[in-house]
């Protein structure tokens, strides 16, 4: 794990602006190299919801991180918020063999990637969709099939195998306004198979918040606070690898991150977030909607007792649970992520849980457009 406690803007960073992008670089950049002199930060517009790279030395540790052998990769990368197309241009410069570029339809900086793209017409693709404003990008008439094109277009590849290497390596840049939103979207997504996940085991890098690492790291290293449902469920579905931890003073532009108790503001961590390779041995593919559905209804209440809870989700089940080693006293909140996954696998297996409170409410909780991408998503190929 590298840790870089204060990353600054390099001159090579500035040249390279200079060189590549001089729009960008005479409207933007030298009135965010003054501002830093006078106010040491650009706080980004409340309304902004989108920053990207800037750092030559942030650039370049993503890029390495990302393949080790570029020769051999098979990836499509995905950019979801180039700005410029810094992290598109090294990345192509290292000798990525397909990389995308997903530009929101207000981007100023679509001339600046289209000849970009100009000069790599064989690896670079430029396509229309707001990654981190999901909703925007579906008009209220579009319907299932309108968003499953609009989808299917900004995410396009050949599906695979679950075991696999993954289809996609996405790389995000959240704002701590937009992280939770898009992170919790995508978790959503995995337990659908669908969006990212429909062509298989897809990959992220993301630039994220030590709040929200906060919910992924494991138990004993996790606050109180942070033992709730979106700390299972990261720890079910994902291996996730801290990769380095830099400063928000990476990105243009700069995020003013409000100061909370026992975080630092400054610090943004760089965070590879992979699905299990084992996961469909762990959990059923089609019950990954049930297992979503069910951890966030008992982490409602961290401190609910487990047998009374589930007795009212399956009727009579008390027994069944003291069989297997929940006494009457136990909470959610004193079981691990794989005991969620234990307990939830047994109660799966009672035949009485078809009809039970907790498979009517899953059904009820899914959207109209999640049923239809659960029933027509990526149907999982185990080797």
């Amino acid at each position: 794990m590298l840790e870089f406690s204060s990353v600054k803007f390099m001159n090579s960073t500035s040249k390279l602006l200079r060189s590549c992008f001089p729009v960008y670089h005479h409207h933007v950049n030298r009135a965010y190299y003054a501002n830093r002199k006078n106010n040491n930060k650009l706080v980004i517009p409340a309304s902004s919801e989108r920053i990207h790279l800037v750092d030559a030395e942030v650039i370049k540790f993503t890029v390495d991180s990302i393949s080790s052998d570029w020769s051999k990769e098979t990836a499509i990368v995905i950019d979801t918020s180039p700005g410029p197309g810094l992290l598109l241009e090294a990345l192509l410069k290292a000798g990525a063999p397909k990389v995308r570029g997903l530009l929101h339809g207000s981007s100023p900086y679509k001339s600046v990637l289209q000849t970009l793209q100009e000069t790599y017409p064989d690896r670079l693709e430029l396509r229309n969709f707001d990654f981190h404003n999901f909703r925007s990008n579906f008009k209220e008439n579009s319907g299932i099939e309108g968003c499953k094109r609009v989808l299917d277009s900004a995410l396009e590849t050949a599906p695979v195998n679950w075991t696999d290497d993954p289809p996609l390596k996405l790389i995000l840049t959240l704002t701590p306004s937009t992280e939770r939103r898009v992170l919790r979207r995508l978790i959503s997504e995995l337990t659908l198979q669908s969006g990212i996940y429909a062509s298989g085991r897809s990959q992220l890098f993301v630039f994220l918040s030590e709040k929200e690492y906060g919910f992924m790291k494991t138990k004993k290293d996790v606050r109180p606070i942070h033992h709730q449902a979106s700390h299972i469920l990261y720890q079910s579905f994902f291996q996730i690898n801290h990769l380095a931890t830099f400063n928000f003073d990476c990105f243009y532009p700069s995020v003013n991150n409000p100061k909370t108790k026992n975080s630092n503001p400054e610090n943004v961590h760089l965070v590879s977030i992979l699905p299990k390779l084992e996961l469909p041995d762990l959990i059923s593919t089609k019950d990954w909607p049930d297992y979503f559905y069910f951890v966030k209804q008992t982490m409602a209440r961290r401190r609910n007792r487990i047998i009374p809870f589930m007795e009212k989700l399956v009727s009579d089940c008390g027994l069944k649970l003291i069989k297997n080693g929940i006494t009457v006293h136990k909470a959610f909140k004193d079981l691990e992520p794989d005991e969620f996954i234990k307990l939830f696998v047994e109660m799966r297996s009672w035949p009485e849980f078809e009809v039970s409170n907790l498979a009517e409410a899953t059904k009820g909780f899914l959207t109209e457009n999640d049923q239809y991408l659960l029933q027509h998503g990526f149907s999982m190929n185990k080797k």
